[in-house]
């Protein structure tokens, strides 16, 4: 009974642990525990998990791993957990192909953000709009990139 309780509590255990890591930015044990929690694939830890490591590889600028995990996170339907949201992981997979300079990939994931966010004036949703914007002008599409630059003020 007790090795069966210790299972259940083991990924909340893992997670918490590895959320104190990243924020001491201790990221290579962070990932450690948050392999663990892999092993616990129908804990509500599980998909949060992937989103942190994919957090942890966008800050680590390792892009093309940021972009794995994350997008393995939005397939997962999860709840919310703390930071660990699909609007989140969008804002992060938009960057993560904006730096890869992947304009047309970049571009869809800001614009999940602004169409969810319409009546905002989040930072989040402003500086998608400014993104959205550059990925416009990247892209050549001059009118819709001076129309996202005008929605921003």
């Amino acid at each position: 009974m007790l090795i069966c309780h210790l299972l259940k509590i083991a990924p909340k255990i893992y997670y918490g642990r590895s959320m104190e890591l990243i924020n001491d930015n201790e990221y290579e044990l962070a990932e450690k525990y948050l392999d663990e929690i892999s092993k616990f694939r129908s804990s509500t830890y599980y998909a949060p998990a992937i989103f942190w490591k994919g957090e942890i590889a966008f800050r680590q600028e390792n892009y093309a791993n940021a972009i794995k995990n994350l997008t393995e996170y939005t397939k997962q339907n999860a709840s919310p957990l703390g930071e660990a949201t699909n609007e989140n992981a969008y804002y992060d997979l938009g960057y993560a192909y904006f730096e890869l300079e992947n304009y047309e990939k970049s571009l869809p994931y800001f614009e999940k953000i602004i169409n969810s966010n319409k009546q905002s004036n989040s930072e989040m949703y402003r500086e998608s709009m400014l993104r959205a914007a550059d990925c416009y002008f990247m892209q050549k599409k001059y009118a819709e990139g001076k129309s996202a630059l005008y929605e921003v003020g």
